[in-house]
């Protein structure tokens, strides 16, 4: 199985074994057969991923759903495994993988041009119209396919109509970028303020039952 992400999801184990279940279910074509004596034969499954998500990560990793499971210290062994191997397929990761593959490489190469274009254009723009980023970025890198003769076949079929909804798909994946970060970061500011509530309210208590700054100072101080 095989299966292309612009990001990297720890939960990918887990997606393949649903697939698999599913998979493995419906290439039975007597239910019964499931309690019957008699082996059911399977294909030998391999599950991989290839990712061109941005940012630093490795040629390769494995992801395994024994990651998941909680209760797992001091046993040795685990029984029910599934193994993911994803392989990074941005411009200048795993060459060998790219090689074989002429469509993966161009993609590569569109990916890679497309993000430098979104930089570039944030830059000429500035960051008040993200819409008009990501489009001018995107018409840029299909600029710099066609020049190299990469995926023209598949620029040559799109409309324009079709290249309006591409810029969009590219637009809705920085917003959720975007999205995540700024969670984070509100995160981090909800946490900083429920902090310095509980702080407060440790305060009222104390001043309630009578301290004095004084006494307030020595119990921070001793706190700290």
């Amino acid at each position: 199985m095989l299966e292309h992400q612009s990001s990297v999801n720890e939960n990918m184990p887990f997606r393949f074994l649903q697939s698999i279940s599913r998979i493995f279910e419906n290439g039975i074509p007597d239910k019964k057969a499931v309690y019957r004596t008699k082996l059911i034969r399977f294909p030998r499954p391999q599950f991989i991923a290839l990712i061109n998500a941005p940012g630093r990560f490795p040629d390769s990793k494995t992801l395994r759903l024994s990651d998941s499971f909680m209760g797992t210290l001091g046993f040795e062994e685990v029984r029910l495994e599934l193994e993911v191997m994803v392989y990074n397929i941005n411009e200048g990761q795993n060459p060998e993988i790219l090689a074989r593959s002429a469509m993966l490489k161009e993609y590569a190469y569109f990916v890679a041009r497309a993000r430098r274009h979104i930089e570039a254009e944030k830059r000429r723009l500035g960051t008040t119209s993200e819409t008009r980023v990501i489009r001018a970025a995107i018409r840029n890198a299909v600029r710099d396919c066609k020049a190299r003769g990469y995926l023209l076949d598949y620029w040559g079929k799109m409309t324009e109509e079709e290249m309006n909804v591409f810029d969009i798909e590219w637009d809705h994946d920085t917003a959720l970028e975007v999205r995540w970060e700024e969670g984070r970061e509100d995160g981090i500011e909800e946490g900083i303020e429920k902090g310095m509530a509980e702080k407060e309210r440790q305060l009222l208590a104390l001043i309630d039952q009578g301290y004095t700054i004084e006494d307030l100072k020595r119990e921070l101080s001793a706190r700290v």
